[in-house]
């Protein structure tokens, strides 16, 4: 369509060369002519006019010139104005004037400039060329000067005149101006018109000549190239159904014949490029052509639709613009060996869109032939296969997912015969896909479904077109299981059924999980006992019957005494034989009635129902703690436990089994403090003592918030020399409400709740301030010694406290002294011995504090960095009475020589009990024989005193 415009615009430029530009160009050269002539006539008749005024002012001037004179000579000055008053009558004089020798204005046409000077009689007209001085020549010879002004179409004549007086000395002039100013402005004009008005009738003429002549040429030769010139315009336009029907021997005739010849064979033509274009444009496939080099040309709508290019963002471009970067370089390589040999290549390709997806194409590139068969274009033909790529991709996917289900899948026909299997099903069933396809499902039946089973089966299918459920079928061996059988229909578009799909799952091993996890939710895995939901299931069960039948109901709660110990050293391993054997022996003891549960650990409840003779109870609790005592052969190891065991009774000590278990709990824990392997009936001042221990944890947790803590300070003596040489710092808890609250009843609580680690860590802190306070008012420096519980030992942030307390008071490691228990050293050994050597290097003193009373292995004493070994106050207390304590001193005392430990006795209270120790050559001494725990001031005190021991008499 552009190029048509084209060819439509370089016809109508032709037209209009021929039928306006040429007359155009004749009528500017003649109007150009005129115009010259024109100007040529109103110059020379401006020169006639200056010429003929030239003559007329050089005639007046002279007249004048002579007047003057004569007039001079004669005395008649009163007649030289009556001279200038006759020349302002004369319309082209704009002014004349006579000035003497001085430039004055002794006569002038104008009487208003009489009298003045020529300098302001020029400045009024604006003729400055006034007041320029006569040649000499002129005034000698009296000669008239005349000078054309074109620009103000002005005539000035300036002539000398003589002004002598008469009687005047001969031979001496007075010579003055003549000043006559001719304005021929008007009869300039009037010319001038005269001509502009011959130019106008001549122009008029002129255009009503080149008016007729063309009128004749349009009649004659314009009209016929007007019609051309239209229908070279539809042409343009794309219409060609419109003829010129111009003829004629003449040029113009056999141009018309030939355009319509040619409208004829372009209409043709058109027609058969029309159905072309369509086809292409319309095409649902991509049309590309390129040139030879590959160079894109044009491409059809489709391909835009396809690659979401723009036709302008792809024409110049390779065809390499859309290709995804994806398919092999050899693919192309062929593909442009191919075409380049003027063979036809067909394949498939993924390209890429603008916008980056990915889509499949199949191509079929030609190659475009010349008439010599070169090759000029390329045209490339392409189909979006995508879909039937993604299709075939899906079947694929079918495929693999039917072959490689985990579930069994069977398709029948409308009939229920068997056409298709996949080979989980020969997995689940056992029967082969020739022997399954043409047969009836029927054949799997185990007999075990009745008849309303299968009739509910086909109504749920005929009416919501799938069903779902257990069944239990049966494999080809014969062997009975169950699966998860799920059945869909389909039915084709008319709604025919054609086809049934059942998925098959295996779920005999999930049944049998199912069964497993059922018994696992209700038992304790390591012992096989009832678990805590089950047990307190059936107490409440026994409770509501025994109040129905006013009976009792009895809750045993077992715990094995330092059954950690065996865990600690025989393993975890060893641990769990233990409980099952002890399971084992608790079930011997009951009857089949009652209820053994393990609730977690090493603790085990018993539920005794349906009790009439409290006697009965005690008898069970007997043979449990008996059997339980007995010695264990486990894992090559003799083992020895012992249990302790608490009793609560429905109705007097609870009633529901929550109560009923806190309470037995509680009558256990009583069991342990009077000794262990023994048993407890819950009371009320059992739960009296609970309630108070309650209220003790309670105000226990707002003692260190509201500053109740407070430390006293027990001196450690050297036995040798009287001297004290240290100080262990003790903590009391000063109560608004109570007073002061013994140790014994608030530290195991706070070891049990946790609450030890911030305690120890003001205390920590407390003794170090306090340390240095007594540093700072000149004390001689003594070690503070600080008891470390379990629980704060094992702490991981125990070395950064000690420390950041050292550190802000200002003091050195070997101020202090940590005591640890020696069963808290045992519950870690590897990290115990890491704690004590970070100590050690910190230099502070480690001291075993109650040794003796716990469980220890010497082989891991040796390799402690330990200073001090302290004796318990336990054995010291009997020392003088007993000889298994006496014995025990002395042998604690000796290993530690052979060590290189000091010893340290507490509790040292009477003479005998020092006298023995220091036969016993033990080094340090702590107990109320020399002091009882002081406040910090009283303590300082005893320091200031210089107190030494005292001496016991020989």
């Amino acid at each position: 369509m552009t190029e048509q415009r084209h060819i439509s615009g370089q016809i109508s430029q032709k037209v209009l060369s021929l039928r306006v530009l040429i007359p155009l160009l004749i009528v500017l050269i003649v109007l150009l002519m005129l115009v010259y002539v024109f100007g040529q006539q109103i110059q020379h008749e401006d020169d006639e006019v200056y010429s003929e005024y030239r003559a007329k002012q050089m005639e007046m001037a002279e007249r004048l010139q002579a007047n003057l004179e004569r007039d001079m000579r004669m005395g008649f000055t009163e007649r030289l104005q009556q001279s200038f008053s006759e020349l302002s009558l004369r319309p082209e004089v704009l002014v004349a004037l006579l000035a003497d020798e001085q430039d004055r204005v002794i006569a002038s046409s104008r009487l208003s400039l009489t009298g003045s000077n020529l300098m302001q009689a020029a400045q009024q007209f604006s003729a400055q060329p006034w007041l320029e001085a006569l040649p000499t020549a002129n005034a000698a010879k009296m000669t008239i000067q005349q000078t054309v002004y074109r620009e103000r179409n002005a005539i000035l004549v300036a002539a000398p005149v003589r002004l002598d007086a008469p009687g005047a000395a001969l031979g001496h002039y007075k010579i003055g101006k003549l000043l006559i100013y001719t304005d021929v402005t008007a009869p300039l004009a009037a010319h001038r018109l005269y001509v502009r008005a011959q130019m106008q009738r001549l122009l008029i003429s002129f255009t009503s000549l080149a008016l007729l002549i063309g009128l004749l040429l349009h009649w004659t030769l314009t009209r016929r190239v007007v019609r051309l010139l239209h229908a070279a315009e539809h042409v343009g336009e794309g219409n060609l159904n419109v003829l010129t029907r111009i003829g004629g021997p003449d040029e113009i005739g056999r141009l018309g014949l030939a355009f319509d010849g040619m409208v004829r064979k372009m209409a043709q033509s058109s027609a058969q490029i029309r159905k072309l274009s369509l086809a292409v444009e319309q095409s649902p496939n991509s049309i590309i052509i390129t040139d030879a080099d590959g160079i894109i040309e044009y491409v059809n709508p489709h391909f835009c639709k396809v690659t979401e290019y723009a036709a302008e963002e792809v024409i110049g471009k390779s065809m390499r613009v859309h290709q995804s970067g994806q398919t092999p370089r050899e693919v192309y390589e062929a593909l442009w060996n191919t075409i380049k040999s003027g063979r036809v290549w067909r394949g498939e390709l993924l390209n890429r869109s603008k916008h980056g997806r990915l889509y499949w194409e199949e191509l079929c590139i030609s190659p475009i032939l010349d008439d010599r068969g070169g090759i000029t274009h390329f045209l490339s033909e392409q189909i979006d296969i995508t879909a039937r790529k993604l299709a075939e991709e899906q079947i694929h996917l079918f495929e693999k997912v039917f072959a490689n289900a985990n579930e069994a899948i069977l398709i029948s026909d409308a009939n229920n015969n068997i056409l298709a299997v996949n080979p989980a099903f020969t997995e689940v069933t056992g029967y082969t896909p020739e022997e399954a396809i043409g047969k009836n499902p029927r054949i799997f039946a185990s007999g075990l479904m009745d008849e309303d089973f299968y009739r509910n089966m086909w109504l749920a299918l005929k009416t919501d077109g799938k069903w779902q459920g257990e069944v239990v079928d049966r494999r080809k061996d014969g062997e009975i299981y169950a699966e998860w059988l799920s059945i869909s229909t389909l039915r084709d578009s008319a709604g025919k059924l054609t086809h049934y799909i059942a998925l098959m799952s295996d779920i005999s091993e999930r049944k049998a999980a199912e069964e497993r996890m059922a018994y696992l939710a209700q038992h304790d895995v390591l012992t096989g006992l009832p678990n805590r939901m089950v047990f307190q299931d059936r107490v409440q069960q026994a409770i509501t019957y025994a109040g129905r039948q006013q009976t009792k109901v009895a809750l045993l709660f077992m715990d094995l005494d330092r059954f950690k110990n065996v865990n600690d050293t025989l393993g975890h391993h060893v641990g769990d034989l233990l409980l099952q054997e002890v399971a084992q022996r608790i079930l011997q003891c009951v009857r089949s009635s009652d209820t053994v549960s393990r609730q977690g650990g090493d603790e085990f409840v018993i539920m005794l129902p349906n009790l009439d003779d409290l006697g009965d109870i005690v008898q069970v609790v007997n043979k449990l703690i008996e059997n339980v005592a007995t010695p264990y052969e486990l894992a090559g190891y003799t083992m020895h436990v012992t249990t302790s065991v608490g009793v609560s009774i429905y109705p007097q000590d609870g009633h529901d089994s929550e109560t009923l278990l806190r309470n037995a709990d509680t009558a256990m824990y009583q069991a342990k403090d009077a000794g262990r392997n023994r048993y407890r009936f819950f009371t009320q001042e059992m739960n009296n003592s609970i309630a108070k221990r309650v209220r003790l944890e309670n105000m226990l947790r707002n003692a260190l918030k509201n500053n109740e803590l407070l430390l006293h300070y027990q001196p450690k003596v050297d036995l040798r020399s009287g001297e004290i040489v240290a100080v262990e710092a003790l903590v009391r808890w000063q109560h608004p409400d109570d007073g002061l609250i013994s140790p014994a009843d608030f530290i195991p609580i706070a070891e049990e709740t946790g609450m030890i680690v911030p305690l120890g860590e003001w205390v920590i802190n407390e003794a170090c301030r306090q340390t240095r306070e007594w540093r700072e008012m000149g004390l001689r420096d003594i070690v503070m010694a600080v008891n470390l519980s379990p629980l704060q030992f094992l702490a991981r942030d125990l070395m950064w406290v000690i420390f950041a307390a050292l550190t802000r008071n200002g003091l050195p490691g070997s101020a202090l002294e940590f005591e640890i228990t020696e069963s808290a050293m045992m519950a870690n050994p590897e990290k115990t011995t890491a704690m004590l050597q970070s100590m050690h290097e910190l230099g502070a003193r480690i001291s075993i504090d109650d040794f003796g009373t716990g469980y220890s292995s010497l082989a891991h004493l040796k390799k402690f960095p330990i200073d001090v070994l302290k004796i318990d106050q336990s054995f010291v207390r009997d020392l003088s009475v007993d000889n298994d304590d006496a014995a025990i001193v002395k042998a604690v005392i000796g290993m530690a020589q052979s060590l290189s430990l000091n010893v340290i006795a507490e509790g040292v209270e009477t003479t005998e009990q020092l006298r023995f120790l220091e036969e016993l050559d033990c080094d340090e001494m702590q107990g109320y024989y020399f002091s009882k725990p002081l406040p910090a001031d009283e303590f300082r005190k005893l320091m200031v005193s210089g107190r030494n021991l005292k001496r016991p008499p020989a």
